[in-house]
Formats: structure tokens, sequence, C-alpha cells
């Protein structure tokens, strides 16, 4: 506390923005709200920091709804009763002038937790004139609530939108197990300066039917994020077509995808996406041989000429049981890169599965552009404590060198950058991996190698890594081995959504 005391104002000003802005995902759950006051905790903390706090408006400019806590004097709250906590709406009133003529990031979406008479002053206070957004989440709920033909000035400099449609049972956070409809204000059509769109929850449909062109100004969109999806493809490949300057698209399946009704309308390969860099899917299921997932569903479909990174989070990547069945997912991503002349240079794998086996001859041997590849065993975030390390990698690590000489690498001739994640291994493979790329002359050698864990398998299985991989490793010149923890290496789209995250 002192040496704190001995700063410039300077630096403790960007101490204070690390600790308002800085993103923990074990720090910060649906349960610790009150951490996000950061600023109130600053500011009352000594009179040298209470003046640098309030002359300082990018420090309250982060507004959130569940800051604020409803109390009832009912034994059995619901949406409808009358918060008596007159002050903590009173503190987004001093934090709206605090952040002065800052744009705001407004995170409306309550989740079911906040009273109805408080969700609706905290919407009057964030939607007034004369105040303006750069990025808004918010519930449909909440979206019921805002005089939309009023606040053309917060619209007119929203960048990115987070829209999360799906239904709440108060006061718990429970989401209902049937998946809506997506509803747009027709206000969001125009909004010029929009980039960035995530929405949560969907089956698909929009209400009221009407043409998918109408809900927002695809044609602008740099970033589209779709999670929890429930539906068909040919909303998706809908969508896809609108985005003419798509640069980076998510989408998480809650459930294989209906056909199309009409193929007739989305021949193979007919729908190219010129800009799209970056594509990343996830599925909930096992996507081994059904072409109703995700990967075979739309890639077939679509031609993406400058894709340079794809990224998949599912159960298993390949039907490992049965040798004879060929992995559709698998042949969709080669016929992709093929069919599209697309150069893929970064491929990151995350799988549930048990056995863990991710067999991937064909990915290892035809994607000779391949520069950065990481391989990661998903982990329960909400149950992370105990959640342990169950997962080798020694099966697909064995893939990476020839069986009979193992000084004769194989497949990814271009590898420079290898990542596993929560995943065991044995030391002496993976240096056999390194130096026998080192020793050819076909190969690129291997420049970084990245380990991470769970804070849990970091006190058991780290040290050892770490005293190996650098007492053999260390000589070569060129190669970086980094050993870090799995909550500070997520990244991918959803990096453009982080500052609305908390629980996700």
């Amino acid at each position: 506390m002192k040496a704190l005391a001995l700063l410039p104002n300077d630096i403790l000003y960007e101490i204070f923005l690390l600790v308002t802005e800085a993103k923990d995902q074990l720090a910060y759950n649906a349960f610790q709200w009150d951490q996000r006051l950061a600023p109130w905790n600053l500011a009352a903390t000594c009179k040298r920091w209470r003046t640098l706090s309030l002359d300082s408006p990018r420090l309250w400019t982060n507004f959130h709804f569940l800051n604020h806590t409803c109390i009832s004097t009912s034994r059995n709250p619901s949406p409808h009763h009358t918060c008596i906590n007159h002050v903590g709406v009173l503190r987004y009133y001093l934090a709206l002038d605090r952040a002065r003529d800052r744009p705001l990031t407004v995170i409306a979406s309550t989740g079911g937790k906040v009273h109805d008479c408080c969700a609706s002053m905290l919407t009057i206070a964030s939607f007034r004139p004369r105040t303006t957004w750069k990025a808004l989440k918010m519930g449909s709920a909440i979206a019921d609530m805002i005089p939309w033909p009023r606040i053309r000035t917060q619209l007119s400099t929203l960048r990115t939108l987070d829209f999360d449609n799906h239904l709440y049972v108060y006061p718990e956070d429970a989401r209902s197990s049937g998946i809506t409809s997506l509803y747009l204000p027709p206000a969001l059509a125009n909004l010029e300066d929009l980039r960035r769109v995530r929405v949560d929850g969907w089956n698909g449909e929009i209400f009221p039917p009407e043409s998918f062109a109408n809900l927002l100004p695809w044609s602008r969109l740099q970033v589209l994020c779709i999670l929890g999806y429930a539906g068909g493809t040919a909303p998706i490949l809908s969508l896809l077509a609108l985005c003419h300057n798509l640069h980076s698209f998510r989408l998480h399946c809650k459930r294989h995808l209906s056909p199309l009704e009409d193929p007739t309308n989305f021949p193979p390969g007919s729908e190219v996406i010129t800009q799209l860099h970056d594509v990343e899917l996830e599925a909930a299921f096992f996507a081994g041989i059904s072409r109703s997932a995700p990967i075979s569903s739309i890639f077939p479909l679509i031609r993406t000429p400058n894709l340079t990174t794809m990224r998949f989070g599912l159960v298993h990547f390949s039907d490992f049981e049965d040798p004879d069945l060929k992995p559709t997912d698998e042949q969709a991503i080669l016929d992709l890169v093929r069919r599209s002349n697309c150069k893929v240079v970064n491929f990151e794998v995350e799988i549930t599965s048990f056995p863990f086996n991710p067999d991937t001859p064909l990915l290892l041997k035809e994607l000779k552009d391949l520069r950065s590849f990481t391989l990661g065993h998903r982990v329960n975030w909400g149950d992370i404590k105990e959640t342990g390390v169950c997962a080798c990698a020694d099966g697909f690590l064995e893939q990476l060198i020839d069986a009979e000489d193992g000084m004769v690498p194989c497949g990814l001739p271009q590898l420079e950058h290898l990542k596993l994640r929560n995943l065991t291994f044995e030391p002496a493979l993976l240096i056999q991996i390194v130096e026998s790329r080192i020793a050819s002359e076909e190969f690129a050698s291997i420049r970084r190698l990245d380990i991470e864990f769970s804070f849990q398998e970091e006190v058991t299985h780290l040290p050892l890594y770490r005293r190996v991989l650098c007492d053999r490793l260390e000589p070569y010149d060129g190669l970086e081995i980094h050993f870090g923890t799995v909550s500070s290496a997520r990244g991918g789209v959803s990096e453009h959504f982080s500052h609305l995250d908390d629980d996700r």
C-alpha cells in the first residue's frame, strides 16, 4: 500500500484501468458481480485515490446492470416486486455523471436477477440522450423496455452488439429448455458503425417472419458469433451470404443441424465468403460420421479463398472405433481447403472425449501450409477446481514421427508452433519430435512450444515438464518454450466480445 502511494498519477491510473477492465475467468463469475464495483472501492480508499478516480471518466464507462443487487421485502421475490435498494440505483446515475461524455459499454442483460422496476430505472439511466455507446449487451426482456425511436444518438456510435435470446426463470439463472425465435428491434437495421454481432440462443427462425436482410446491416459486419444454435443449415448459409465483409465467424451448435429442405438453393461450393479468414465451429455432440454435424453440413456448401485460421470445439474429432468408417468432418475440412485454394496456417481443436484419441492422418498429411497447431482437452469452466487432466496427447504426437525411424518426422512440414492444452504427454516423445525436425532439411524447425494446464494440474505436471524439456531443448537456438495456465490462454473469435464477457 505504501509503495502504491508513492507512484505518480499516470502509473496509478494505468493500474486502476487494469483493476477495472481486466478479465479473469476464474475470478469473476455470475455469483461475484459485486467485485465489478471496483471504481467505487478505489474511490473510497483514500483522498488521493478518490480524486484520481473522479477525474478519470474511463473508469466509469462499464455499465453493468448486474452490479445492482435487488433487495425485496418478500421472502419469495419475483420480477414484479418492488426493490428497496434505492442506493444501488443511485450509484448508476453517479457513475454516468463521472463517465461524462465517454462512450459506454452497457451490459443490460439481467439473466432474471433484477426486478422489473430496477431494470426499467437502469434502462432509463443508460439510455438518456447525453450518453453514447460503443458496445451493448442486452436480453430480450430489456429490449422490450427500450424506447428505440428516441435513442438514435446512442445507436449512431454502436460498434458491438451482443443479444442474449435465452428465456430466464426468476430468480435463478435457469435457461429454458426451448430455444426461441429471434426478434431484433427494427431500429438496429440501419446502424452504420456496427461491426461485431453476437447472438446467444437461437432456433434458426425469426419473428415476425421476414427477410434476414431486414434484421441488421449484415454487409457491414466484420465479426459474427452465434452461440447456442439449434436450427438448420439454411439460416446459417443465408446469413453468410449477406455478410460480404465478414472476417471472423463462430458457430456453436446445441445439436445436429437440420438438413436443407431444398438442396438446389445452395449447390455445393456456391456461397463464396471472400473476406473470411477466421472460422470457429463448436458442437456439443459426437461429430464423427454424421453428415448433419456442423462441419459436414456447412463446409461442403461454401468457399473461403482467404481463410487462414480454423478452430473447432468437438466431443471427438473422428470415429476411432471403426477404422473402416471415413470421418466426414475431417474430409469436409480438407475438401474446403482444396476447393477454396486457401492456405490455412493456424489450426486449433479442443476435444472432449473418452478415450482421447484424435486420429487425424489426413489433416496431418494434407495441411502442408500449417504453421501453428493447438490441441486441447476441453475442461468444464464451471467446475474447474475439480477438473483434472484425464487425457493424454501421446496418441496424437506419435503421428508426427515415423513409427519405424524415430528421427524421421511426419506430417505438417511447415509447423513452427505447437501448443498442448490440458493434456499429459511423454516428454521424451515431444523432445523426439522437436529434434527430428531440427535435423531434417525438408521440415521446418519448431520455434515455439506452449504447454498449458488448469491451475490444479500445474502443481503436479508443469514442474516435471518444465525441468525435462528445458534441460534437453534449451541449447537449441530459436526455440521458445512457454508454460502457462488455461485461464490466460483463451482466445479466438470471442476475443472481440471479451469486454462483454463475465460468465461465458
